[in-house]
């Protein structure tokens, strides 16, 4: 009886924890899922979203400046 509230906390979770897992070891194109829920579970998913694209974007932008630092030289 209590395993089925549960079950939708767990495997949203469970998602979420591969999601942090690839963001972790720099895949970044995976998208978190969960992003639609109007929960606190969905409030994680966007932001957890939103750190990847930000870290996707920081590295997109180290890479431009190492180009312009390569063709400067």
């Amino acid at each position: 009886i209590v395993w089925l509230p549960l079950r939708g906390v767990v495997r949203p979770l469970l998602g979420l924890s591969a999601a942090t897992a690839a963001i972790a070891a720099g895949r970044l194109d995976q998208p978190a899922p969960g992003q639609s829920r109007t929960d606190e579970l969905g409030d994680m998913a966007r932001a957890l979203e939103g750190f990847g694209a930000g870290l996707g974007e920081k590295a997109a932008l180290e890479a431009l400046q190492a180009e312009e630092r390569g063709q400067a030289e």
